[in-house]
């Protein structure tokens, strides 16, 4: 493979690749942004609940469990949003905890739906494993910025919007 000074595109995607490289503002996501690709997962994770609590069934335990997952699965991106924004270093952390909250809450009630077969198993390949690894992501950032902030180290300021 060429090195990027050597390589000419062929098509519109390579070119706005090497543009990104260089710095032109691009219609790209630019995904090394941790922040920003984690907005993505969540509005993701979002779409599929809403897509899952469309699927389930019309009746008592059907509109049940959608009213929860529909409100715990679409919440995390916001909660996480204003984590972005915390105030305070308190605030952050209090944030993350309600984020982190909405996912174990959004799991729990994904794994109702599965056990009790109220959608089609091919739905929830997605979710669940996306809410495990957000779960995971975020447990281990309020673990790292509690230490940070015990330690006396700070804590990285929150994104800016």
């Amino acid at each position: 493979m060429p090195s990027i000074t050597e390589w000419r595109p062929e098509n519109k995607w390579e070119w706005y690749f090497l543009m990104q490289h260089y710095g032109a503002p691009t219609r790209l996501l630019d995904w090394s942004d941790g922040a920003l690709v984690l907005v993505a997962l969540y509005f993701a994770l979002a779409v599929a609940v809403i897509k899952i609590v469309d699927t389930l069934p019309d009746t008592v335990a059907g509109k049940h469990v959608g009213g929860q997952l529909l409100r715990c699965g679409t919440s995390p991106g916001a909660n996480y949003e204003e984590a972005r924004g915390a105030e305070s270093r308190r605030d952050f952390l209090h944030k993350l905890g309600i984020t982190l909250k909405e996912l174990q809450e959004t799991r729990y009630w994904l794994l109702v739906v599965s056990g009790a077969g109220l959608v089609p198993g091919t739905a929830l390949k997605v979710a669940l494993p996306e809410v495990d690894e957000l779960c995971k992501i975020i447990g281990t950032s309020k673990r790292t910025a509690t230490a940070n902030r015990k330690a006396g180290d700070g804590l990285p300021s929150p994104s800016p919007r």
